[in-house]
């Protein structure tokens, strides 16, 4: 996992830009994709996860239950370590 403090800008379906913050990075092994965890600056109870290609910068949608419940685990565990 890696913490940074780097901002991602999305356009949504209707062509307006949104800028978040990135929580962390995460690679999962079982799926063989890497992952940002991102929120709205002013909202940080609400987080957002992509799977995403570095090389082509494109973020997707997340496909199914299993990489929902791993990522829940995850950021579990990431907030734990915040607390500490």
């Amino acid at each position: 996992m890696e913490n940074n403090d780097k901002k991602i800008t999305i356009i949504d379906e209707n062509g307006v830009e949104k800028e978040f913050l990135i929580l962390f990075t995460y690679h999962s092994e079982e799926f063989e994709k890497d992952y940002v965890i991102f929120y709205e600056e002013n909202n940080v109870e609400e987080l957002y996860a992509c799977s995403y290609k570095e090389e082509s910068n494109q973020l997707e949608n997340i496909e199914s239950d299993e990489e929902y419940d791993e990522l829940e685990k995850v950021i579990e565990e990431f907030q734990k370590t915040q607390e500490n």
